[in-house]
């Protein structure tokens, strides 16, 4: 079970080794082949300018891809390209996860009617603005705890897991796509990156998938809606797993 860079990594497991999984729950993340997550329709229409049109092929680096698409700034390229957001979330680690973990914010279809600059996801390498919007996720001292720690070891080590994309896709090139073990997935009604539509279609490749959409949610789900989360899972585990 995985949220966000968790559910990547949990549908990887299911995918690369099969044999010691036994079921998959994916939170906000769904299971989109061979790394082409941010290169889904969905997030690229409306970051392309109008007229403009592309399609994903999962045989090239999307990474390269992505390049073709968004500004040099959306988040994953500049995780890429230097070290800016590393350095700039580094010298306020608590202004940087208390940015990060908002919620009470846009829903994604006001998002999408923004210009399509706002869609490219420039979302690090600056300091964090006086006044956040929305509402924060974590309490005083969840805060103090996740500071802390990155107060400890910085935001790179987490960031690398950006900058592997391209080895990973290369690694699984030739890895057959279907998870074949339960699977259940988790998505929250407001999340604008990872949005409950992105799971369309995703039976193809996870033929056993079973589907929640959690209401009045951004993207932080485990944290926003622990009680609503905990029996969603709680359920699915009980009636696929019945004797464990």
């Amino acid at each position: 079970m995985g949220h966000d860079w968790g559910g990547l990594l949990a549908w990887q497991m299911a995918l690369l080794h099969g044999e010691r999984v036994a079921g998959v729950i994916g939170v906000n993340t769904p299971h989109i082949p061979h790394w082409m997550l941010w290169l889904h329709p969905d997030l690229v229409k409306a970051a392309l300018q109008n007229g403009q049109t592309f399609a994903a092929d999962p045989m090239a680096d999307p990474i390269s891809q992505m390049r073709r698409v968004y500004s040099p700034d959306m988040y994953v390229l500049l995780f890429q390209d230097s070290r800016m957001a590393d350095e700039a979330m580094d010298k306020n680690p608590r202004g940087a996860l208390r940015n990060a973990y908002r919620k009470g914010l846009m829903t994604f279809a006001e998002w999408d009617r923004l210009p399509p600059r706002v869609a490219n996801m420039k979302y690090y390498g600056r300091p964090p603005p006086e006044s956040l919007p929305g509402k924060d996720v974590l309490n005083v001292q969840e805060l103090d705890f996740y500071a802390r720690h990155f107060q400890r070891t910085g935001f790179t080590p987490a960031i690398n897991w950006y900058r592997n994309l391209s080895r990973n896709w290369r690694v699984a090139l030739g890895v057959n796509q279907t998870v074949r073990v339960p699977s259940m997935m988790v998505s929250a009604v407001h999340d604008v990156v990872l949005r409950p539509s992105m799971t369309n279609g995703m039976d193809a490749h996870v033929p056993d998938l079973e589907k929640h959409i959690v209401a009045d949610c951004w993207h932080w789900t485990p944290e926003e809606k622990p009680e609503e989360l905990n029996r969603l899972v709680i359920s699915w585990l009980t009636r696929r797993f019945p004797s464990r």
